[in-house]
């Protein structure tokens, strides 16, 4: 079970991702690691994988940019290959 804290009262999972303060504003790790790495803003479009499973891996050699029906496949896959 996921590590639980309170949010305005509210009792809510912890996020399984690394949080960063950017200037002004907070963002996930692995998202800012992919930006700098390209040396541009993802897209909406865009979403990054961590290709061994570890949300709190954030070298870019784990990250992948994928779409959001490529992230759903591969996880997809995974649970499946799990259920085998």
């Amino acid at each position: 079970m996921r590590e639980r804290r309170k949010i305005k009262g509210y009792d809510v999972p912890k996020s399984p991702y690394k949080i960063i303060r950017v200037g002004a504003k907070t963002m996930r790790e692995h998202r800012y690691v992919m930006e700098k790495h390209l040396g541009r803003s993802l897209t909406q479009m865009e979403q990054v994988h961590h290709i061994n499973g570890d949300t709190l891996d954030n070298r870019v050699e784990n990250l992948q940019i994928v779409t959001a029906w490529e992230h759903h496949q591969i996880h997809r896959a995974i649970r499946n290959a799990s259920h085998h």
